[in-house]
């Protein structure tokens, strides 16, 4: 094979600061657009994202010449900035530090897609927070 070929795909989950309802229903749709074009626009591909009021989930191909670190970090602090000055001028939003990562099997591809688009249903029956916040050895 002359070049490589890559076809790795992500979940990644990350949350408002202090995990506040920051993300109100009439800014959500606007959000998650902004999102799917910044990764467009950082040659990824945003295959799915959805969310909270105060989190984000992308299902997403991240370009290999990219850290996945670096694109993350950039789509986070691009969106807080877009979030801060365009969508809600002043508004003191911001993103927490951390985040989730995942890969995801092309097989699995489309059972986490409906995830990620049905997450106001699935937060209805309670949080999934706990799975981030102990790792195993009692820090969060």
């Amino acid at each position: 094979m002359s070049k490589g070929y890559c076809r790795l795909l992500y979940h990644v989950v990350w949350a408002t600061k202090m995990r506040q309802s920051l993300i109100g229903d009439q800014i959500k749709k606007a959000l998650h657009d902004y999102l799917k074009s910044k990764i467009r626009q950082m040659d990824g591909v945003p295959y799915a994202v959805g969310g909270t009021s105060d989190h984000v989930h992308c299902l997403l191909f991240i370009p290999p010449r990219t850290a996945a670190a670096d694109f993350i970090g950039n789509l986070k602090g691009a969106s807080s900035y877009w979030m801060n000055h365009q969508a809600q001028p002043g508004g003191g939003f911001s993103w927490q530090t951390g985040y989730g990562l995942f890969t995801v099997s092309p097989d699995d591809q489309q059972n986490v897609k409906d995830y990620i688009l049905k997450q106001e249903i699935h937060h209805q029956r309670g949080t999934v927070w706990a799975e981030f916040e102990v790792t195993g050895d009692g820090e969060e």
